[in-house]
């Protein structure tokens, strides 16, 4: 949105999305030649632009080709068990990772409850975790498949906070 060049790449094996009218390019790395053209190409670039890898699928080997040429690695996490579970997991096995609380609860005494799954992470990795990103339902646009380009004003405050994290990740 800013004029930096940007792609996401997708890993997993749902149906591709496309990129018709998104402010960055989807690029298909779902088989390993696929992926291997896309990190070689990331490669070439050289730091020139912004590069999302959904890593994803448990799949170790992967995850750790896509560490090596990460210059972030965010784990997204809900407020549930399985989904803290998996992130502390993760964030043991990349000692670099930052920890992302998604979709998190506006409601008060939601926000209360489930303060305890950050806080449980936060013992174990101490300032490895970003700020929640909340739940809205402006959300929903970034993730359908006839995405306009431009996002309703509490997803463009969100995504907003969120680049502004990761810039300090980065710098």
């Amino acid at each position: 949105m800013l004029g930096i060049p940007a792609a996401y790449v997708m890993t997993d094996k749902r149906e591709l999305l496309s990129d018709e009218n998104r402010v960055y390019t989807i690029i298909d790395g779902r088989t390993v030649p696929q992926l291997e053209q896309a990190v070689a190409t990331a490669r070439q670039h050289e730091g020139k632009g912004v590069l999302v890898i959904d890593g994803g699928g448990n799949r170790a080997a992967v995850d750790e080709l896509l560490a090596s040429i990460s210059d972030a690695i965010i784990l997204p996490f809900t407020a549930d068990d399985d989904s803290v579970y998996v992130a502390a997991k993760e964030m043991a096995r990349f000692s670099s990772a930052w920890g992302l609380p998604s979709n998190w609860p506006t409601n008060s005494k939601a926000m209360v409850i489930d303060a305890g799954y950050i806080e449980k992470l936060e013992a174990l990795y101490p300032a490895r975790l970003l700020s929640p990103t909340p739940a809205t339902h402006s959300i929903r646009d970034i993730l359908l498949q006839s995405f306009s380009g431009i996002l309703l004003p509490p997803a463009q405050r969100y995504c907003r906070a969120l680049a502004r994290q990761l810039s300090e990740v980065l710098m």
